[in-house]
């Protein structure tokens, strides 16, 4: 019987054995510790962008309080200013719930007249309208800046250097004033040679029942400064009162507590002169406002049974307002120039230049064919005059090819292409809303004041359409409304 023979294993095979096992784990090993690195980067990663993400909540939700602290600030859906929260220096404080335990925001809220959206802090910190825990601003804001941190996020070690995130946006306020800030009211000076230039102004602190007088005008004044309303009121713009009179020819005017009485209405009548409204309110009375003493430094203002002479016609400013005037009336309101209209220069339909001019004012029905233009829809013409009362002048353009900016009126003419025009209302986008255009694609517009002597108020003229308030027309006081805008983040900033 024979018996297998052993196979010997050779040393050489044992020894490539070890070697491909150091071989693998040479390879294997820098491999899983790269991958492990990886996961344990990445891992860092989502807990980095999830704490950011969760910082970045918590701000948007101090945005979102203070939005709405801001809006509950009001009464019967009108806005109450002294329930406005004064957060400048103690901001408004709050935390998110307890999906994110810790978290917290800290919400500043500064008020301003202009736009704060894109200005320095320098800027910001000085004009920032001071406001009092309890009363408010004393004047009503246009803007309030938000400015809201987060704090919380529980970052710590590796995490350290990540910022709580911070966010900002403006709050653009819902006025129904917002280009009726208030203007002087001064004597007519443009052909009048004679006019001493004088305002009216309270004669003491304004409150109720203080008198006016002829002053040396002082721009911004709180005594100076008044807005002429729809309601044909005179408004004491930083004391909230009405110009009033007893009724009696000769005695003071005097500024009262708004009642809505026909003894605080005032009507610009076509010659210039403010006229006191009948007993009813449905016309005006033979009345006017005039000066005891005629351009006296300190005269009372007073009744007068003068409405014939230089003497008592007025030329309110134009950021007093329109008054009553406007599309309604078949006027054009100029957003430039908020108390100035459309006007036929001295009445002549045949001046080099039409002009802007203090908008007439009826109780009644306007019949002022110098300052109503009438739209014709069938041949684009704007035709001077109202139904009652029509003249044969159009609304016409100068010609692209000549020197002259300057519109003015000639005989209508329905194949005219210099007399077509064509106005947009609103259209949904501010820069081509309340515009009217010509035939050439120039936009109606406020232009300078011409050359000619003694003249004050700016002439009309057309010019490339650029959407600035100088080419608006019959625009409503407020062109944005209510919203949250210049929203950014300043995490760093």
């Amino acid at each position: 019987m024979t018996l297998p023979r052993r196979v010997r294993r050779r040393a050489r095979d044992e020894g490539m054995a070890l070697i491909a096992v150091v071989a693998t784990l040479v390879l294997v090993v820098p491999l899983s510790l790269a991958a492990l690195a990886i996961v344990v980067q990445r891992q860092k990663g989502v807990v980095y962008d999830r704490s950011r993400t969760f910082t970045a909540h918590a701000a948007e939700a101090g945005l979102d309080g203070a939005t709405a602290a801001l809006r509950a600030a009001s009464s019967g859906g009108a806005g109450v200013r002294t329930q406005l929260p004064c957060a400048g220096t103690t901001p408004l404080t709050g935390s998110v719930g307890t999906e994110a335990p810790g978290l917290r925001y800290s919400v500043r809220v500064r008020y301003y007249l202009l736009n704060p959206a894109g200005r320095t802090e320098a800027w910001r910190s000085a004009n920032q309208m001071p406001c009092t825990p309890g009363q408010g601003v004393q004047q009503t804001p246009s803007f309030a800046l938000l400015e809201s941190a987060a704090s919380g996020s529980q970052t710590a070690g590796s995490y350290a250097a990540l910022h709580e995130r911070s966010l900002e946006s403006v709050y653009r306020f819902d006025i129904d004033n917002e280009n009726v800030g208030g203007g002087l009211v001064r004597t007519r000076a443009q052909n009048n040679a004679g006019a001493v230039d004088l305002c009216w102004a309270a004669s003491g602190t304004p409150t109720a029942g203080v008198d006016v007088r002829m002053a040396a005008c002082e721009d911004g004044s709180p005594q100076q400064m008044l807005a002429y309303r729809a309601d044909h009121t005179m408004y004491l713009v930083g004391a909230g009162l009405c110009l009033a009179t007893t009724g009696a020819t000769g005695s003071p005017l005097t500024f009262e507590r708004c009642d809505g009485s026909p003894r605080q209405v005032w009507v610009y009548d076509t010659s210039d002169h403010l006229r006191a409204a009948n007993a009813t309110a449905t016309d005006v009375s033979g009345a006017c406002i005039g000066m005891q003493d005629a351009y006296v430094d300190g005269t009372p203002v007073v009744l007068s049974p003068d409405c014939g002479s230089s003497v008592t016609q007025w030329s309110p400013e134009s950021r007093t307002g329109p008054g009553g005037a406007g599309e309604a009336q078949l006027q054009l309101v100029n957003f430039a120039e908020f108390a100035r209209c459309f006007d036929v220069t001295d009445y002549n339909f045949g001046s080099y230049f039409m002009q802007l001019h203090p908008c007439k004012q009826s109780l009644t029905a306007l019949d002022w064919p110098a300052q109503q233009l009438t739209y014709v829809t069938a041949t684009g013409q704007y035709r001077l005059g109202n139904p009652g009362d029509m003249t044969n002048w159009c609304l016409t353009a100068p010609d692209p090819a000549g020197g002259s900016e300057y519109v003015t009126t000639t005989t209508c003419d329905a194949s005219a292409a210099l007399q077509r025009w064509s106005g947009t209302g609103d259209t949904g986008s501010y820069d081509t809303s309340y515009t009217i255009v010509d035939s050439a694609g120039r936009c109606l517009a406020e232009g300078p004041v011409p050359p000619d002597p003694n003249r004050t108020f700016a002439a009309i003229v057309v010019a490339p359409c650029d959407a600035s308030t100088a080419q608006k027309w019959n625009a409503p006081p407020e062109l944005v409304h209510a919203g949250v805008e210049g929203f950014q983040e300043t995490t760093g900033g």
